[in-house]
């Protein structure tokens, strides 16, 4: 049986020269044409590269098999070139008179089953229908793969015929045929070829145990196990598959290394765990390490594995065949095959389709020179590890994936100059000899050039990381502080964060709570508002003392009957006057502060309370000689909630710093920000979070994603300007002085007479008038005013609450000049004119009466005063229900009265008796 000619068994290496006129025989003749085909076959072999360079693809369609245009090279160096797609819809039995091709025999000379398809228009009488291929063959369509065989052999003419002895030359043959076999008859032609491809396909990827920082993590034994565990797991994972690399791939670095490094990378990596791992010193550095040593091997299989270069091609590869792959169903053709295997997948066809293996002359050479790069930098790293050097604060700039040899040169490296991390770490830079330019926490040390001398002063808007280094085991707040100025000095695009490693907050350093909010902004108003409401009281009591002193000079104020009383009153204004100054200037300096300054201070509660109580005594002491057409500063103070509001937010930010406090225990952090992660640095945009000890050292930093605000400090704001100016006696005039009633009732006729005279133009009796009312008017002085102990007989003793009795005392001073003047309007010879003026007044008292005992009533209401017989609040509701009566017929005064009661005394709370007394006085009007 003829067999297959390959060409390159026998390479040709002479050919004949000839000389003039030489006679010439066939073997010298053969040599050119057999030395030329070598060289022109080794040069497409060893210079562009054998398998499927394209094209070629095989798929069916219904019972029509097509083969689409292509090219590809054999090992035997023959160029298969298909110009146009070609169809086949039958088939026959590849003949067994074919010539002999040893890859398709096995071992006892059994050639596999072959069928050739024949193309669709050739007459061939042995073909039949594809439609019987699985019936002849045994073969499903889906478990065949086609292959194109190049069938080229050397004919030999017979040498003599009946007829004719001439001697004939052979003839060279060599013909593409498309065949169809089994797939797994096909596997056994799949020639797995020593590339660097294949090598690193025997190699695993290698990847790290993450550090889980869980709501668990409490204590700094805790925090060491997280990274012992992940560190145990990943290191050996690492020693495991090192020793994979020489044994799969050392052929590939022959002429770059000596010796195998694996096995000083293995002994030095245990080396190393002994000294850190089994000591729990630098742990999330030593974590850092192996995720270093991971990235440079998987960045060595990535490249490795894009090599398809065959060094040296063998001739026995694929010398005559190119497999095609499976024989693939065409996107919505009809296949009632049900034998399909199931199992089979793309991965599967890849292997039975010849890969096209390019020249090394293509590549092959710069590819093993950076993997060899990576080698020497796997060993440069593990020599290198020498985290105790990093105790000084930086910041570089960085890139959070990618290449390892894109990042900066990590602390924890012994990297100086002529050392051998320096020089391989960058592959791009050491080729262009400017391994200097990488960037690195310790490039000072090896003399960094470019913009890795001084890295944040160079633009840094292409870095998407930012490794913060050289600060594990100093004091947090110095750290803090440190980074904080690094982030503002150079604009720097993160922030910082710290949390407790210990669970008991009361070691939280730093900066505490939630900072300065909205809710300190509100604080600072409410302290305004009382700082202005007490300077209306200070005013209001300077102007208080003023008029009275002024009204006494003047004598406004005159003796009564008793004797006296302007040096008494004076006495009063002056003493109230003074203790008022005194508390509310001790008050002010106390609110007049910072939030955190003003929280040092409780006492300015306590000047508040006191000031109430003066404002109070001021005006009840005051009385017989006073009157408050309206609520005055003094009575907003005594009422007013301002104190309330202050102490409610006081609660209210209190609340919210120490839920803010919990939030900086890491157990509590991590349920808030479950994504913390060691970084050794942080992502633009980020949050550094630094971790620290009870004793108050940094022992390691995570990172988030996000941006987390740390407690703001309270910062500089405009001043709060009054919108209106403070208080004073011109604008509003709130205390009013009583003069003695005959001094009121002469400027009453006074009055009357200058408007009788012009208006109504006549006169009255003056004098006659002046005499009346003066006899009335000293009846009521006598009843108003509250005499000298001494003088005054069956005078009633002075209540307890102070507040209550200047209440009691203002609600009767009213009640009597409404009975006053009730009794002036019943004379039937009162003028209108004067009669008008004095309703109008009687109006004005009543509405005040029904505004004092609205206000007494919500003060026993608000401050739960007993109300038990024989008590203050008890003789001051008989006061109010009696006293009542004057505002009868008033219905402006009534509707005053009403309004400011409703609501009072219908909680279920208040005592019963009270509750009465406000009905009975409610149910009159």
């Amino acid at each position: 049986m003829t067999s297959l000619h390959t060409s390159l068994a026998e390479i040709s290496s002479e050919y004949t020269i000839f000389e003039k006129d030489q006679i010439l025989t066939e073997d010298q003749l053969n040599s050119v044409t057999q030395y030329l085909d070598d060289q022109d076959r080794l040069s497409r072999i060893h210079l562009t590269g054998v398998g499927l360079v394209c094209g070629l693809n095989v798929r069916r369609s219904g019972n029509t098999i097509s083969l689409t245009q292509g090219l590809g090279i054999t090992t035997d160096g023959d160029l298969v070139q298909l110009a146009s797609n070609k169809s086949f819809n039958r088939f026959k039995a590849y003949s067994s008179e074919a010539p002999k091709y040893p890859p398709f025999f096995d071992e006892n000379d059994n050639r596999v089953a072959l069928f050739e398809l024949v193309e669709t228009g050739v007459t061939d009488v042995l073909a039949q229908p594809l439609a019987n291929f699985q019936t002849t063959s045994g073969i499903n369509f889906n478990n065949a793969t086609a292959l194109l065989l190049v069938e080229s052999y050397v004919k030999d003419h017979d040498l003599c015929s009946g007829t004719d002895c001439d001697n004939h030359s052979q003839q060279y043959v060599s013909q593409l045929k498309l065949l169809l076999l089994s797939s797994t008859d096909a596997e056994s032609l799949a020639t797995v070829l020593p590339t660097a491809q294949s090598a690193a396909k025997a190699l695993q990827l290698l990847w790290a145990d993450r550090v889980k920082i869980t709501p668990s993590l409490n204590t700094r034994s805790e925090w060491n196990e997280a990274f012992a565990t992940a560190i145990k797991q990943t290191q050996a994972r690492i020693q495991k598959e090192l020793p994979t690399l020489w044994s799969n791939c050392g052929f590939l670095f022959d002429k770059y290394f000596d010796n195998d490094p694996t096995t000083a990378w293995s002994a030095n990596l245990s080396d190393l765990a002994a000294r850190f791992v089994n000591t729990n010193t630098h742990l999330q550095y030593y974590n850092a390490f192996l995720t270093d040593i991971i990235h440079c091997w998987n960045e060595l299989i990535e490249l490795l594995i894009t090599q398809t270069s065959w060094c040296v091609p063998q001739v026995s590869g694929f010398p005559k065949h190119l497999l095609l792959g499976d024989v693939v169903a065409a996107n919505g053709s009809s296949d009632n095959n049900t034998n399909s295997n199931e199992n089979d997948s793309a991965a599967n066809n890849l292997s039975r389709r010849t890969a096209f293996y390019p020249a090394v002359a293509n590549g092959l050479s710069n590819t093993l020179d950076e993997a060899a790069f990576l080698i020497h930098k796997i060993s440069a790293l593990i020599e290198s590890f020498a985290p105790a050097t990093a105790n000084t604060l930086r910041v570089t700039p960085s890139y959070a994936a990618g290449g390892l040899q894109e990042k900066a040169i990590p602390c924890y490296y012994n990297a100086t100059t002529g050392g051998s991390l320096p020089k391989y770490w960058n592959y791009k830079l050491y080729q262009l000899g400017k391994s200097a330019y990488s960037y690195g926490y310790k490039a000072n040390s090896y003399g960094a050039q470019g913009p890795a001398s001084s890295p944040l002063n160079a633009e840094f808007n292409q870095y998407d990381f930012f490794r913060v280094e050289g600060h594990f085991g100093q004091p947090f707040e110095t750290v803090y502080a440190s980074v904080e100025k690094l982030i503002a000095d150079n604009n720097l695009p993160f922030s910082i964060y710290g949390v407790l490693l210990d669970g008991d907050k009361t070691k939280l350093r730093g900066k505490r709570g939630k900072g300065f909010t909205d809710l300190d902004r509100l604080h600072r108003l409410a302290r305004a508002d009382l700082t202005y409401r007490i300077e209306d009281v200070k005013q209001v009591g300077n102007n208080f003392k003023s008029n009275i002193f002024q009204s006494v000079d003047a004598g406004l104020i005159r003796n009564d009957a008793a004797g006296s009383d302007a040096p008494a009153v004076k006495e009063i204004a002056s003493a109230k006057n003074t203790a008022l100054t005194g508390k509310t200037n001790a008050a002010l300096s106390k609110l007049n502060k910072s939030y955190i300054e003003f929280k040092k201070d409780k006492s300015w509660l306590d000047d508040v309370e006191e000031i109430k109580s003066i404002a109070g005594q001021f005006k009840a002491d005051l009385s017989k000689v006073t009157a408050t057409p309206h609520a005055t500063a003094f009575d907003g103070m005594i009422v007013g909630t301002a104190p309330d509001w202050i102490n409610w937010l006081d609660i209210l930010i209190d609340d919210k710093n120490d839920k803010a406090d919990d939030a900086r225990v890491i157990t509590n952090f991590v349920k808030v920000h479950p994504g913390l992660q060691p970084a050794c640095g942080v992502v633009r945009g980020g949050t550094l979070v630094l971790v620290y000890d009870s004793n108050g050292n940094v022992v390691g930093d995570l990172m988030l994603s996000h941006h987390v605000e740390d407690a703001q400090d309270e910062p500089s704001e405009p001043p709060l300007v009054r919108p209106r100016p403070p208080i004073t006696t011109d604008i509003i005039p709130g205390i009013k002085i009583i003069p003695s009633f005959d001094h009121l009732l002469i400027d009453k006729l006074n009055i009357f007479k200058a408007d009788f005279d012009k208006e109504i133009q006549f006169k009255f009796d003056a004098t006659t008038f002046y005499g009346e009312a003066m006899k009335e008017s000293l009846t009521i002085v006598k009843d108003m005013y509250r005499m000298d102990a001494n003088a005054a007989v069956g005078k009633e003793a002075a209540l307890a609450d102070g507040y209550l009795d200047a209440k009691k005392g203002i609600i009767e001073s009213k009640g009597k000049y409404i009975s006053y003047l009730d009794r002036e309007l019943e004379k039937t010879t009162l003028p209108p004119q004067e009669r008008d003026e004095l309703v109008k007044i009687k109006e004005s008292v009543q509405e005040d009466l029904a505004n004092e005992i609205t206000e007494t009533a919500k003060y026993i209401e608000n401050t739960n005063k007993p109300v038990t017989q024989g008590s203050d609040s008890a003789k001051v509701l008989v006061t109010m229900e009696t006293t009542s009566l004057a505002i009868a017929g008033n219905t402006k005064a009534e509707g005053v009265l009403k309004t400011g009661l409703a609501g009072v005394g219908t909680s279920t709370n208040v005592p019963p008796e009270f509750a009465g007394a406000i009905g009975r006085i409610t149910g009159r009007f």
